[in-house]
């Protein structure tokens, strides 16, 4: 790609991303509109000027005459004209500095691009109720009449729609500057490990929270709540339960009576609680947590969130002796986050592992195994944490069944995984030594590796 089409972050080393093809679009999308390029591209390789992109309509009034009535207008003046408002707005979007303010896909640009033609409002003009209601007119001269008499009535509904978009525009801004500060933090450490520099997870969390904090800074304390609250959850992978409780708690503090971060802490302290053995506080905290998630906006984050905490609450239910409910809730979370498709997938696979651990606890192993074989396929491009608790279940379950052939490949599997991603104290490494020691002795009669493991 030419240095004209690349964004900026590009000339920074950044990786491929759905935020860079969006920007090359956009500078397609300039050429086609008035033959102009957004920054003043430099020469090959170089980036083009940090400033301000220059909008389509202001390019138009420097146009030749061809260059116009290529394009349906009689002169650089009317193809401004032409170009003002609603292009503009989509141009301007596709090329903005930070990649997070840019369109989110390729399919979102396309929406807009197909609003404009057909005179429905376009997501990148972020216009107010004169906006929609002149996209309005324009669609239906006769029926505006009659819709201006009713105009008084939709203001307040208007505003109510107006807050919940902005809402969604907050929520959705606020997942992608999540998703950047995290990846940037992992993409630190693995060219940290390809130095040769030994991999310090907890050294990489505290930098994420430096960074998010910074990012947040003091008007964004819903960024800040989300993110301290994802932080939890890595912390508690790593069992400094000290450092959940500490992160949970400010993250509820500053999550502005909204529900679904409500819920969100919510699912991570159930998770806290059933790992350490309280199930009655872990049942609590999962049914707060479902109650506030009915009371979030409806969408896919919501669902996944109400299937983490069915799976918690199931779990809760089965250390409390009740095997019944918490199978019947766990085949009613499979199902449903089988029904969410490819947006469900590493939902699905957690709840098929956990229903997979609850059947081999019912001396169910036939139905263990079919459900933990399903969960691997699910968890292909996953983190590795969750793939080893599987491998290590399913080697379990495979030695149970009579010693499969590959039973002892996967429990070492799980066992070098352990290593590497926990270190040698934890106690996930602990029962992966557990697992293979069983499988030493059950698949390979190795008494005195047994005794090792």
């Amino acid at each position: 790609v030419s240095a004209g089409y690349a964004a900026p972050e590009v000339f920074q080393g950044a990786s491929p991303s759905v935020a860079i093809d969006v920007y090359a679009l956009g500078v397609v999308l300039y050429r086609l509109l008035c033959d102009g390029w957004p920054r003043q591209p430099g020469v090959a390789g170089a980036p083009p000027e940090a400033i301000d992109a220059r909008a389509p309509s202001q390019l138009a009034l420097h146009a030749d005459l061809l260059c116009a009535r290529t394009r349906g207008a009689t002169g650089a003046q009317a193809l401004s004209r032409a170009l003002h408002g609603d292009l503009d707005a989509i141009a301007l979007r596709c090329v903005r500095q930070a990649p997070y303010e840019r369109y989110a896909s390729a399919a979102d640009l396309r929406a807009d691009l197909q609003a404009w033609l057909d005179r429905r409002p376009v997501v990148a003009r972020n216009g107010g109720l004169l906006y929609r209601t002149s996209r309005f007119v324009r669609r239906n001269g006769f029926a505006s009449a009659a819709a201006a008499m009713l105009l008084v009535a939709s203001v307040a509904g208007g505003t109510i729609a107006l807050y919940q978009q902005h809402r969604v525009r907050m929520e959705a801004r606020n997942a992608e500057i999540l998703n950047g500060l995290f990846e940037k933090s992992l993409g630190a450490a693995t060219l940290s490990s390809l130095d040769g520099a030994p991999f310090d997870s907890n050294a990489l969390l505290e930098n994420a929270e430096r960074q998010l904090r910074i990012a947040a800074g003091g008007d964004n304390p819903r960024l800040l709540a989300r993110g301290l609250s994802s932080l939890a959850r890595a912390y508690l992978v790593r069992g400094d339960d000290e450092r959940v409780r500490r992160l949970l708690a400010e993250s509820k503090s500053l999550g502005g009576g909204s529900a679904l971060q409500h819920a969100r802490a919510d699912a991570v302290q159930a998770h806290l609680h059933n790992l350490r053995g309280d199930a009655p506080r872990a049942e609590r905290m999962a049914q707060s947590g479902l109650d506030a998630a009915r009371l979030a906006e409806p969408g896919v984050e919501t669902a996944l969130l109400r299937l983490e905490l069915r799976g918690q609450l199931a779990r809760a239910r089965w250390e409390q002796g009740d095997s019944e409910d918490a199978v019947a809730i766990l085949n009613r979370a499979v199902s449903d986050a089988a029904d969410l498709g490819e947006e469900g997938s590493q939902a699905l696979a957690e709840l098929l592992a956990l229903r997979g651990e609850t059947y081999f606890r019912l001396r169910r192993a036939d139905a263990a195994e079919r459900d933990l074989r399903r969960a691997l396929t699910h968890l292909d491009g996953h983190g590795p944490a969750m793939r080893n608790h599987v491998r290590r279940l399913l080697s379990a379950t495979l030695v149970h069944n009579g010693c499969k052939g590959d039973a002892h490949r996967i429990a070492a599997e799980s066992l070098v995984t352990s290593l590497r991603v926990f270190g040698q104290t934890h106690p996930e490494t602990g029962l992966a030594w557990a697992t293979i020691s069983k499988s030493w002795y059950h698949c390979r009669h190795d008494a005195r590796r047994t005794r090792i493991a």
